[in-house]
């Protein structure tokens, strides 16, 4: 649970002061409805493998890249796909 919060945090820093409400509220409406979205990392088992050298390169890579901005959203995934 303590990483579920150090991402809560982490996510809380990305959203203009604004939108934090509505985000706090939205996730409240998924744990409150149990919704799979939600449920899913919890029921899933902890890694019992260490993170390899490539694995810790390739989640810095894509922390970087979400710090930057550098992402592509659901809709633009589902064009490229098709």
């Amino acid at each position: 649970m303590a990483e579920a919060d150090e991402i809560v945090k982490a996510g809380r820093a990305r959203f203009a002061a604004a939108e934090v409400p509505v985000a706090e509220r939205y996730l409240e409406f998924l744990s409150g409805t149990g919704h799979p979205f939600v449920r899913a990392p919890f029921a899933a088992p902890e890694a019992d493998e260490p993170l390899s050298g490539g694995d810790r390169d390739a989640l810095e890579e894509g922390r970087r890249a979400l710090d930057a901005g550098d992402t592509v959203s659901d809709c633009e995934l589902r064009d490229r796909a098709c």
